[in-house]
């Protein structure tokens, strides 16, 4: 009798986790979310929204003495 349960597939738990992370991705520029909030110091001070963006669509480009950041809008995903 073959397992049913689909997460014991590699394949399949990383299918999971890409349409996971699409839908995160899909409300951040949608702005769904709700604010996040850091509880520092007993103090609830909201995290910056533009962070949010950074989460996606942004490579760090090195260079021979420092290195920036890049930050664009795709529509594509490329994975290593």
């Amino acid at each position: 009798q073959r397992n049913s349960n689909c997460y014991a597939n590699q394949a399949a738990r990383a299918e999971n986790t890409i349409t996971a992370v699409f839908l995160y991705c899909r409300k951040v520029n949608r702005e769904e979310l709700n604010p996040v909030r850091d509880k520092t110091l007993f103090l609830i001070v909201p995290l910056c929204a533009p962070q949010c963006e950074r989460m996606f669509n942004i490579t760090r480009m090195p260079g021979e003495e420092n290195e920036y950041l890049d930050q664009r809008r795709t529509d594509h995903l490329d994975s290593l």
